[in-house]
């Protein structure tokens, strides 16, 4: 059963080797860390600030276009028809505006100020009521419709634009006034269908214009800010290669500084013991040293692609039991209880070794943080998209504030403790950084005096 288990596994793998580029997750979709993100974003940012402000600019630009075009095509007209309407009530204001039959005299039509025919003219009584209309006025009631009168008659003066059948008429009315208030109210007309089609027309072509603008303007702008941040960029690749170049290089002069330190040792009867206490605080700092390198070198190599990763059939299940079986002695050591809930073969895609790694960092994480008497759970959860792996402890817990900043390089909830432990604050970071190779990402949930559930979720192939 275990033979036929294990060619069954391989008969997958070698099915997944052979489909290459297609069934492998994290070449579906690009990796990117978090230094990449954060400078994706910063151009995103930039490309929505430059987009803005030249929204911004394009519609004040287009306003004050527009509200001057505006100005300058439609306040002529409305003050002819005001200057109209004043000179056509003129003659009625007077000793002879007894009523309004006398005031509405429309005998020969009534004439603007350059002696032309008003077409659209009409005179209303000092209440309101239609007394007499010009024949092109009176064969368009609805010009002479509405309070329009009646307002003028409170007001003085009244104005506004109807439609009468697709056509724009702007309006003016003006009260006569006589011995007993308003004796009537002459009312004017114009069409403006010809001024607004042409404002309308140039709100559209602004319109067009501006996103058309707004389009090109966004393009200039994410090509600009791409390449205002390519010295970011290449300071940031310059950052990775001097970790990596100085990570490596420490690594040999640490190496022979601890071999020194423990051939002195041999001998260490013949020293005296506050030099052979020196000699072993000089090799612990020597190990925390070269970890402190090691990791620094393969975060470094993990950001720039250079680690070498395999494409294997990784059994969560597995991986999780074997852990388990080695974290054990430990754990009786710490007074810690591990417990396992694998169940069945839960596959993924990845590097064996770097996915080992991750999942024993997160074991060893909350072994050191877990008090004597605790318990350590590992679990391998699935579901159709994913195969997870989660450490539940019930340690100290985290608090919120702190959750937000894990997995960023360094950063230790408590650097005391921490460094006592020999954390360096880059443990989360190397977890992170291989989730993110294979597709996948690291979650941390926890509560403080109740425990810490933190999981490495890969997508199933």
């Amino acid at each position: 059963m275990v033979w036929a288990t294990r060619s069954r596994i391989d008969a997958i793998g070698g099915r997944l080797v052979a489909a290459g580029r297609t069934l492998n997750p994290a070449r579906r979709k690009p990796w990117r860390d978090a230094d990449s993100a954060l400078l994706a974003r910063v151009r995103r940012r930039m490309v929505l600030w430059y987009a803005a402000m030249t929204a911004a600019g394009l519609i004040l630009f287009g306003v004050v276009l527009y509200l001057a075009v505006d100005r300058i095509v439609l306040n002529p007209l409305s003050t002819g028809l005001e200057q109209t309407a004043q000179f056509i009530a003129r003659p009625m204001i007077g000793p002879a505006a007894l009523g309004a039959q006398d005031a509405c005299g429309f005998d020969e039509g009534m004439r603007g100020p350059d002696g032309q025919h008003v077409l659209l003219s009409a005179c209303f009584d000092g209440h309101g009521q239609l007394s007499d209309a010009s024949p092109v006025a009176a064969a368009l009631p609805k010009f002479t419709s509405g309070s329009i009168a009646q307002d003028a008659a409170r007001r003085g003066s009244a104005g506004d634009t109807i439609t009468i059948q697709k056509l724009h008429i702007e309006r003016y009315a003006v009260a006569v006034p006589g011995p007993n208030g308003t004796a009537a109210v002459v009312l004017v007309g114009a069409d403006v269908t010809g001024e607004l089609q042409s404002l309308h027309a140039l709100l559209r072509t602004l319109l067009g214009l501006g996103v058309a603008m707004l389009l090109a303007s966004t393009v200039a702008g994410y090509v600009l800010a791409g390449r205002s941040l390519i010295p970011v960029r290449a300071a940031h690749r310059r950052q990775q290669e001097f970790i990596a170049d100085a990570s490596h290089e420490l690594r040999t002069p640490l190496t022979l500084l601890r071999a020194d330190a423990e051939v002195l040792l041999r001998s260490r009867k013949g020293l005296p013991e506050e030099d052979a206490e020196l000699l072993d605080d000089v090799v612990h700092e020597v190990d925390h040293m070269s970890g402190l390198a090691d990791s620094m070198l393969q975060l470094a190599r993990l950001d720039s692609g250079m680690a070498h990763m395999e494409r294997d059939i990784v059994d969560l299940s597995e991986t999780a039991a074997v852990i388990a079986r080695r974290v054990a002695a430990r754990a009786a050591e710490l007074g810690l209880t591990v417990t396992l809930n694998a169940g069945t073969q839960q596959c993924v895609l990845g590097d064996s070794l770097l996915i080992h790694q991750a999942a024993l960092a997160l074991v060893d994480n909350a072994l050191k943080y877990t008090r004597a008497g605790g318990t350590v759970m590992l679990e391998v959860r699935a579901d159709d998209a994913t195969v997870e792996f989660r450490v539940r402890d019930t340690g100290e817990g985290i608090a919120g504030e702190h959750l937000a900043h894990l997995g960023k390089r360094f950063y230790r909830v408590d650097k005391a403790r921490s460094r006592s432990l020999g954390g360096a604050g880059l443990g989360l970071s190397i977890v992170s950084r291989i989730a993110v190779q294979h597709g996948g990402e690291l979650r941390v949930t926890s509560e403080s005096g109740v425990g810490t559930v933190a999981s490495i979720s890969f997508p199933r192939p």
